[in-house]
């Protein structure tokens, strides 16, 4: 990711996803990898998983903030991408209740 080879980092999260498939950070370092790929799709999935499974497990988004956040901007921004602004603004806004002092989300709000 930090050389900006996006193709090869998706693959190889692709890869870490098949050996450990509960390790919920892979899938919001995926969803950053297909965000510069504009595989948004694809980004909507991998950040939906993690917080399904947080909803679940952990009492919805509080236990694991900074996870959560990620997921939510990530999944705005897919949303975003895919025109689908009413989704995007739910995501970007719940993610702004995680963290309230956090400009990005406020960025992509407006």
């Amino acid at each position: 990711m930090k050389r900006g080879l996006y193709k090869s980092a998706n693959h190889h999260y692709s890869a870490a996803i098949e050996e450990s498939r509960d390790m919920l950070v892979l899938y919001t370092n995926r969803a950053l990898a297909r965000i510069r790929l504009e595989m948004w799709q694809d980004v909507v999935d991998d950040t939906t998983r993690v917080l399904e499974y947080c909803e679940v497990f952990d009492d919805c988004y509080t236990k694991q903030r900074d996870l959560c956040y990620k997921a939510l901007s990530r999944r705005g921004q897919a949303f975003r991408a895919l025109n689908d602004y009413v989704e995007a603004i739910k995501d970007l806004c719940q993610a702004k209740i995680l963290y309230p002092d956090q400009e990005d989300c406020q960025r992509l709000i407006d």
